[in-house]
């Protein structure tokens, strides 16, 4: 099986939080290129599942039609229990595990964009603290335990430029910046691991800052005169197309530990 970076010809991959937004895209650009990709989300269809209804069993669909193979899990990121039994199932299916994807985020409804952290729940913190960076925690701890013994893996964490700049919430710029700074002392460690490894070979861990997206939450408040419409928005498949232009990079691994702009990824030759 011949590989490019770090993906072989057709992947196996995990992504979190998938049902919709920039797990949807990454998703769905897995599938462009014939990956399996196991999504992970909370919500199911009522009926038949239809694109956009927020659940990974439509996802699966798209990225079925788009030549890959989609299997959906209904998962409770915040059940460790249901994360093992996911890992185990993977295990048991395939064997192994190419690129982890970090997605999952607790995102309060209605999202909290305004006011000082005093005014706001302090359960919003652990709605973004538990599905945010514990679950990243969570689930990397199972896939690097196999990318680490087979000498080989990627492992993609979803944040954002709040981690150094101001956005939303300080609950959102904590998670933000927790998630960078578990990117850069996991590389620590998983470069300890494999000291020997070759240009191309290894585990490597990254931080991935969309730009602002255009998601199904942002194309509502548009549509209702909260936002404005923005030209430089970016597609959500285009985050997991930045995904997969680093990962087929000669030797990402070189890059672990650090935050990559998905503009920057964009502009990188195909």
């Amino acid at each position: 099986m011949s590989t490019v970076g770090l993906l072989p010809d057709r992947p196996l991959v995990l992504v979190t939080g998938a049902g919709r937004g920039v797990g949807r895209g990454i998703a769905r650009a897995f599938g462009e290129i014939g990956a399996t990709v196991y999504l992970t989300g909370r919500t199911e269809p009522a009926g038949t599942p239809t694109p956009g209804d927020g659940s990974v069993f439509s996802v699966a669909r798209e990225i079925d039609d788009a030549g890959g193979s989609g299997i959906p899990v209904t998962v409770d990121h915040r059940d460790d229990q249901a994360v093992a039994e996911l890992f185990a199932q993977i295990e048991a299916d395939h064997g192994t595990l190419d690129v982890l994807v970090n997605n999952a985020f607790g995102t309060p409804r209605p999202w909290v964009g305004s006011g000082g952290m005093w005014e706001h729940p302090i359960e919003i913190y652990d709605q973004m603290h538990d599905v945010g960076i514990r679950s990243t925690y969570v689930a990397t701890w199972h896939a690097c335990r196999a990318m680490v013994a087979r000498g080989r893996g990627a492992v993609v964490n979803v944040s954002s430029r709040a981690a150094e700049e101001y956005f939303f919430s300080t609950a959102y710029g904590v998670s933000k910046a927790a998630t960078d700074k578990f990117t850069a002392d996991l590389a620590t460690e998983l470069a300890t691991a494999l000291p020997d490894r070759a240009p191309g070979q290894g585990v490597g861990v990254f931080s991935v800052w969309p730009g602002l997206v255009r998601t199904e939450y942002y194309q509502s408040q548009v549509a209702d005169g909260h936002w404005p419409e923005r030209a430089d928005a970016q597609d959500p498949i285009d985050v997991g197309r930045a995904i997969l232009t680093l990962l087929r990079d000669p030797d990402p691994v070189r890059l672990s530990g650090q935050v990559v702009e998905v503009g920057d990824l964009l502009q990188w030759p195909a």
